[in-house]
Order: structure tokens, then C-alpha cells, then sequence
């Protein structure tokens, strides 16, 4: 009996001659990702950073600090008009300044 026979043939294209999965999304081999309710946080951070570019995702950390900003500023012009319950026109103007600052962060 020769070793020909009791030996498989592997082809180039069985699975067996495969190189191990890197997780490539063409390869049959890689699990389906889990779904959005399944990821944890780190995956679906990685999975949003991944639609974005780096400076896409500057230009967003940007805006979010402008609205935070804008919003501190509105909270400190609230306090000051809670702080001078005794004088109308003061308490107006931070009212009307918090305002302002609301409306500028709003999109």
C-alpha cells in the first residue's frame, strides 16, 4: 500500500491548508460580531471610533467642549441672579446672559 492512499490530498483550497484566523471579515472562519446590546463599552467605543476619522473625531471633542463650556458659563450667570434676589435688574441681566450662552451652544 502506498502513502498516497492513506494519506488525505489537501488542495490549495481546503480549509485544512489555511493559514489561523486573524479575523478577516471575507474569511468563513470569523465569528459574527455581537450585537450592539451584547458589546461592552470598549466595543462600541472602538466600534464608533472606527466610522470616524481622527480629525472627525477632534473636530466632536471640540464641540463638546465648547457645550460644556457654554453651559458652565450660563450656570455661573444663573448663580449670579440667584445671588441678588434684591436686585431686579441684576437678577434680568444674569437671566438674560444665561440665556444668551444657552442659545449659543444650541444646535
Amino acid at each position: 500500500m502506498s502513502n498516497r492512499i492513506s494519506r488525505p490530498a489537501y488542495g490549495p483550497g481546503d480549509p485544512q491548508t489555511w493559514p489561523p484566523c486573524t479575523g478577516h471579515p471575507n474569511d468563513p472562519r470569523t465569528p459574527e460580531p455581537p450585537e450592539w446590546d451584547q458589546m461592552t463599552d470598549e466595543q462600541k467605543i472602538a466600534e464608533l471610533m472606527g466610522e470616524f476619522t481622527a480629525k472627525q473625531l477632534a473636530r466632536q471633542q471640540v464641540e463638546a467642549i465648547d457645550t460644556i463650556a457654554g453651559l458652565h458659563a450660563a450656570l455661573l450667570h444663573l448663580e449670579q441672579a440667584y445671588r441678588n434676589p434684591h436686585s431686579p435688574q441684576h437678577r434680568a441681566a444674569a437671566l438674560d446672559a444665561a440665556r444668551g450662552e444657552l442659545r449659543k451652544g444650541a444646535p
